[in-house]
């Protein structure tokens, strides 16, 4: 019986925990209605297939690496026009 109510009471902090983290997650991508709710549950409980890398014809541009963190300096100057216009 102890068991039980041990057992009860993980799973109901489990589901606790996943509805704050799913509400944070809603929140943030400013998705209240449900289909946008049942959209972040389908994207994180699909499984996705690690896809290879992208090789290009010419053996130099496969040796290019970027620096991700540089690219949001762009955003920065595309992304506040885009939503003036």
């Amino acid at each position: 019986m102890q068991i039980e109510k041990y057992a009860g009471d993980y799973c109901e902090d489990i589901i606790v925990e996943k509805r704050d983290a799913l509400h944070l997650k809603a929140q943030a991508a400013g998705a209240f209605g449900a289909d946008y709710v049942a959209n972040i549950l389908l994207q994180e409980h699909s499984r996705r297939e690690q896809q290879p890398p992208l090789l290009l014809r010419d053996p130099r541009l496969n040796e290019l690496a970027t620096d991700p963190l540089s690219l949001l300096e762009y955003d920065t100057l595309i992304l506040p026009k885009r939503s003036q216009s």
